[in-house]
């Protein structure tokens, strides 16, 4: 829950919404007061499993244009353990949608980055990967994709930067963009 605060009050700041709000709805669990100047907005809904590792950007081309990508826990005991989640705004933040991002392989997914070029694509990169820790694993991947979108909605399938087959090693971690 901490996260989605956090990235709530980080994407307010990003956005420079002046508006204070002192009660958060209840189901966004955020903290009973915000800084002056920040609006505090719950991107992500109450039942979401676990949100973590946010990303945000803003749309040069258009600043009510913002999506959020970040990883969310699978249900207990499905596979992955763990998946992307992309969420779009149209209307600078103060509502969102979403849902979860394309994993045809089934792979654990996270350390999301979410950027735009100057002509308002977006792009969002992340690590994919199964197997690590696991001393004989039935699957061993460990990669960097990358995919891209024009509204945050649809997306272009992802293409591997480098994805190691057959090996979990060396584990990749963290992938960064500038756009």
């Amino acid at each position: 829950m901490l996260i989605r605060i956090a990235s709530a009050v980080a994407l307010a700041t990003l956005l420079g919404d002046v508006t204070t709000r002192t009660s958060p709805p209840a189901h966004a669990q955020a903290p009973t007061t915000a800084p002056v100047g920040i609006r505090v907005v719950p991107v992500s809904t109450a039942d979401a499993r676990r949100p973590a590792e946010a990303s945000v950007a803003i749309n040069p081309t258009n600043p009510d244009h913002v999506i959020s990508t970040f990883i969310q826990s699978s249900e207990p005991g499905k596979q992955p353990r763990s998946s992307n989640w992309g969420y779009v705004s149209t209307d600078g933040g103060l509502t969102w949608s979403g849902t979860p991002t394309a994993n045809p392989e089934a792979r654990v997914q996270g350390d999301d980055v979410i950027v735009f070029d100057r002509a308002g694509t977006a792009f969002h990169t992340y690590i994919a990967f199964d197997g690590i820790r696991v001393e004989r694993p039935e699957r061993a991947f460990s990669g960097i994709h990358v995919r891209r979108s024009h509204d945050g909605v649809t997306w272009q399938p992802p293409v591997a930067v480098v994805d190691h087959v057959n090996t979990a090693i060396p584990m990749e971690d963290k992938p960064w963009m500038a756009a």
